[in-house]
């Protein structure tokens, strides 16, 4: 049952997006709209009965001290157990402390970014929400600390985005993948610039598509560990050996993004931070690519960065005069990508409880 009503819970967003003003001073309504859909977001990812996915029952396993030696667990989730445990021995608490970290700073990372929060909302449910916050919990918290930091990255706040970014890598060691966006700016792009970035998935793909192995590129002794251990499940079979990078998500990411960029100098009339948020979405695409023969490795290191969309997506509906056509674009993205994310994850479900 738990499919179908989570897309009740997404159409009922998406009605509440196609009425959404673009108005930077949202009224009383509407901001009690956004925090009611933002709760129950929360008591989601917070109250899921425990055994309803494998991820739960992991995470259950090394808080009761079940450990795997193969993965060094990061020092925020030792220290986030311990103090559960001298309070409690119900695991519960975990997931609740989690949902309690990464959900309310990503909704206010989301809320400081963007003018239409019900659309940004429907974007995040659409795969974000179930690919990371309800499953991959250390990793929702780096994404949710990353679209936070996006506001003081967009205004030149180097030293306080360098202090958040760090702090996401605290929580997960696959956020080092946002330290070299620190060198992104978010001025206009001009000509050449528009072409570089235009031209940089092509590059990545052509590097995909050759077998290029740019692991000898990365010698950061935390992320070489990761890596390993990706190797070490792609050769035993447990992970498959490579990415399909002709899916029709991913070719629908491209066909949005080049749309986007085509109309740039309209968008960016609205969204100001337009050029920010391509950099980075064309990071996440490129990284994609390249690490795409260890396929975990490529989701990994791709999708702490390609959060970006819940922000970018959205600002395709000021490219349309009649913005309700913008607004059915990203709906039907956002609809389209969660049958994506329940697919991704279905061998983590529970056939009997979805």
């Amino acid at each position: 049952m738990f499919i179908p009503a989570y897309f009740f819970i997404m159409a009922v967003c998406a009605s509440f997006a196609f009425i959404e003003r673009d108005e930077a001073e949202k009224n009383r309504y509407e901001q009690l709209a956004y925090v009611v859909f933002v709760m129950v977001m929360f008591c989601i990812a917070a109250f899921r009965p425990i055994g309803f996915d494998n991820d739960s029952l992991n995470y259950v396993a090394l808080f009761n001290g079940q450990t795997n030696d193969d993965v060094e667990m990061e020092l925020s989730f030792n220290l986030i157990v311990d103090t559960i445990r001298r309070f409690t021995d119900e695991p519960r608490v975990l997931f609740v402390v989690y949902a309690l970290l990464a959900i309310p700073i990503k909704a206010v990372g989301m809320a400081r970014a963007s003018r239409y929060w019900m659309l940004t909302l429907v974007t995040w449910m659409g795969y974000y929400f179930i690919y990371q916050d309800f499953t991959q919990i250390r990793i929702a918290v780096s994404t949710g600390i990353f679209l936070f930091a996006l506001s003081f990255h967009a205004r030149g706040q180097k030293g306080v985005t360098l202090l958040l970014y760090l702090l996401a890598i605290f929580f997960h060691s696959t956020a080092v993948a946002y330290l070299p966006l620190l060198f992104m700016g978010a001025k206009p792009l001009g000509k050449w610039g528009t072409w570089v970035l235009a031209l940089l998935p092509a590059g990545a793909l052509m590097i995909n598509l050759l077998h290029i192995d740019p692991i000898v590129m990365l010698p950061i002794p935390q992320l070489q560990v990761r890596i390993d251990l990706y190797e070490k499940l792609r050769d035993s079979g447990v992970m498959g050996d490579e990415v399909n990078s002709f899916n029709i998500v991913f070719l629908s990411k491209l066909a949005i993004f080049y749309f986007i960029l085509w109309k740039r100098n309209i968008i960016a009339e609205r969204a100001p931070w337009l050029t920010l948020y391509l950099k980075v979405f064309v990071y996440s695409i490129c990284t994609f690519l390249i690490f795409s023969f260890l396929p975990v490795m490529a989701f990994r290191l791709s999708e702490v960065t390609g959060v970006i969309e819940i922000l970018l997506f959205p600002c395709i509906v000021y490219a349309f005069r009649e913005e309700v056509y913008g607004k059915l674009v990203v709906v039907l993205y956002a609809f389209m990508q969660t049958i994506q994310a329940f697919v991704l994850t279905h061998d983590t479900l529970n056939p009997d409880q979805v």
